[in-house]
């Protein structure tokens, strides 16, 4: 979905269909904002996930490998530091690094930002339970 002309629209449903038969980055994150993160992170405790503290800020797929690739080192260790309303806070920062033109950290660090993503079933049942 990267590749089509930016603005054209589509359902909720072919998101969900794309995300989960091609595995359509893309189309999770539009997913994740029309839903809106929120409605994400309640179904993960509707489906009893194991690790909700940890996925929230629920992060769309772009995130960490903005926060990894081209955030500088003082905002990633900022962000694997901080707790969920602090990483709320820091979000837009995150969301305002673009993929070009920035300047690549010259040392990756995970440091203790283990994403635990729950698989295609939360994004699509939140998605179902709102109307497509």
């Amino acid at each position: 979905m990267r590749n089509l002309p930016e603005g054209e629209r589509f359902s909720l449903l072919h998101y969900a269909e794309r995300m989960i038969s091609v595995s359509d980055n893309t189309a999770t994150d539009h997913l994740i904002h029309r839903l809106g993160r929120e409605a994400v992170e309640a179904e993960l405790t509707v489906l009893r996930n194991s690790a909700v503290a940890r996925n929230e800020p629920f992060l769309t797929t772009r995130e960490p490998f903005a926060l990894e690739l081209v955030a500088p080192p003082a905002l990633r260790k900022a962000f694997a530091a901080a707790g969920t309303a602090e990483r709320r806070t820091l979000l837009p920062q995150v969301d305002a690094l673009g993929p070009e033109g920035q300047q690549r950290s010259s040392r990756s660090t995970r440091a203790s930002m283990s994403i635990r993503r729950p698989g295609p079933t939360s994004v699509s049942r939140a998605a179902r339970s709102r109307e497509c």
